[in-house]
C-alpha cells in the first residue's frame, strides 16, 4: 500500500515537473501565474 503511494507520488511529481518545465519554456514572463498553478494543484 506504501508502496503504491510513493510510486503515484513519483509519477506525479514527474509529471508536475514536465508540466512546470513545459509552461516555463513557453511562458518565460509569466512566472507568477505558474506559482499560482501550482499552489491550485497543491491546494
Amino acid at each position: 500500500m506504501i508502496e503504491d503511494f510513493d510510486r503515484v507520488s513519483y509519477i506525479f511529481r514527474d509529471y508536475l515537473f514536465n508540466f512546470v518545465k513545459l509552461i516555463k519554456e513557453n511562458y518565460k514572463e509569466d512566472l507568477l501565474s505558474i506559482i499560482i498553478v501550482i499552489q491550485l494543484i497543491l491546494a
